[in-house]
């Protein structure tokens, strides 16, 4: 089912007559929705947006180098502008806040679900996706360039548009901060949940104790990270990470591996 904040980018896309998102403007939108925006150095959050009476003004981070991140930022704020005026008269937001998923009621989430949507158009996405004959880490750098996207939003959209069976987990600190898979992954039930310590044997838990290195996938098995029938205890995955530095996070992606 589409979500409200999916809905409200693609109404972004009606109204404006836009076909592609390369089209975007990002920054006239805000314009155009009553909003000042504007680019300045800021230490403590990559994007803030204030409401104040009938005024709005939206700050991106301008010390933000990487062009990707920056345009999920301004959609990031744009979302927040569209779906959230009123509620609250500042919204500030970190590193940490583009990096909530999953989180039910959370405004932040609400803000990413829109960026992501507006980014990366479902039907597009979808198209774009299935071109693809056989997944690795390349697929998700091919479609993050095609939309001039994030990694991590990439990998998010992936997750929600389905288009290949797998799985992702965010850790950090060694510990799981949320996790998700696609509605055909075979497998339904993570043996560890949110809070808890990444499970042993599993590269992330070996790339945090330096016997593995991010970005280059390992064979494991099944149930190191999920709970398994004893038909499925033979199966393997593939798993391999993405580091988020400023978050001491890691991303784990997986997916069935049928070389074994």
């Amino acid at each position: 089912m589409i979500t409200r904040p999916a809905l409200a980018a693609q109404k972004v896309y009606t109204d404006l007559f836009i076909q592609n998102p390369n089209d975007l403007d990002i920054e006239g939108i805000v314009n155009l929705n009553g909003s000042f925006y504007q680019e300045k150095s800021m230490a403590d959050a990559d994007g803030r947006i204030i409401f104040k009476g009938n005024n709005t003004i939206i700050t991106i981070n301008a010390d933000i180098a990487y062009a990707p991140k920056k345009r999920f930022v301004m959609a990031h704020e744009l979302g927040h502008l569209l779906l959230h005026k009123n509620v609250v008269p500042v919204f500030n937001c970190t590193e940490a806040a583009f990096m909530q998923w999953y989180e039910q009621s959370s405004f932040e989430t609400q803000a990413n679900e829109f960026a992501a949507e507006l980014l990366m158009p479902q039907n597009l996405f979808i198209e774009q996706a299935r071109k693809i004959k056989k997944f690795d880490f390349n697929t998700i750098l091919t479609l993050a360039k095609y939309f001039q996207t994030s990694v991590t939003s990439t990998i998010i959209k992936f997750i929600s548009a389905s288009t290949y069976p797998m799985a992702v987990v965010y850790s950090t600190n060694g510990k799981i901060n949320w996790q998700a898979f696609t509605n055909d992954f075979i497998f339904k039930r993570f043996i560890k949940k949110k809070g808890e310590i990444i499970p042993k044997d599993t590269v992330a838990h070996d790339i945090l104790n330096g016997k593995a290195k991010p970005q280059e996938k390992e064979p494991i098995l099944a149930n190191y990270w999920f709970t398994v029938f004893d038909s499925q205890r033979d199966i393997y995955l593939y798993e391999e990470c993405f580091p988020v530095p400023s978050q001491n996070g890691l991303i784990s992606l997986l997916w069935v591996c049928n070389d074994y």
